[in-house]
């Protein structure tokens, strides 16, 4: 189901994108779509005949895969295609974490409840996805490992390694 996407999806990609984020939470356009020639990132969506139904964008670290988005086009949501694209990832056979945001809402508590059902742990640790462009804010997140939940000395290596290789952040 899954197919690698390039940059003759992009505007697609970053429509979608769009939609589902708020600006703290993406890339400019132009920064968003560089990202396709870092060797670490890949875009995976479904399509439908020409056209983008959902994707997962990730980065390949070492023995992981940290999920940076994952977005349905409106149209297509809940139809279980999340699931579906949650579930090829993990059949990657890598290890899979993603940010979410703090459970104080009815919506991030929903969030969460649907990648809790997919195998995912919450960590109970405090993170901060940097600003990803100038202007942009901090934003303060939870991470979630699918399998089991982290120690804090291995929370602490997958956040550094994060920040390093995604970010390029040094705290």
């Amino acid at each position: 189901m899954l197919e690698r996407l390039g940059k003759n999806n992009f505007d697609e990609i970053y429509r979608i994108l769009s939609d589902s984020f708020t600006r703290d939470e993406m890339r400019p356009y132009d920064k968003q779509k560089e990202l396709l020639d870092n060797r670490i990132y890949k875009v995976y969506g479904v399509m439908d005949a020409e056209r983008l139904k959902a994707f997962a964008a990730v980065y390949e670290l070492d023995g992981m895969l940290f999920l940076e988005h994952l977005a349905v086009s409106e149209e297509y949501r809940n139809m279980g295609l999340g699931a579906k694209i949650l579930s090829e990832l993990i059949a990657l056979g890598k290890n899979v974490c993603l940010e979410v945001e703090l459970p104080n809402t009815d919506i991030n508590k929903r969030r969460i409840a649907f990648y809790e059902r997919n195998g995912f742990f919450l960590n109970d640790y405090g993170y901060i996805q940097p600003p990803l462009a100038e202007g942009q804010n901090r934003i303060e997140l939870k991470l979630m490992t699918f399998g089991r939940a982290l120690s804090e000395s291995e929370f602490a290596a997958l956040r550094d390694m994060i920040y390093e290789k995604v970010y390029r952040y040094c705290q």
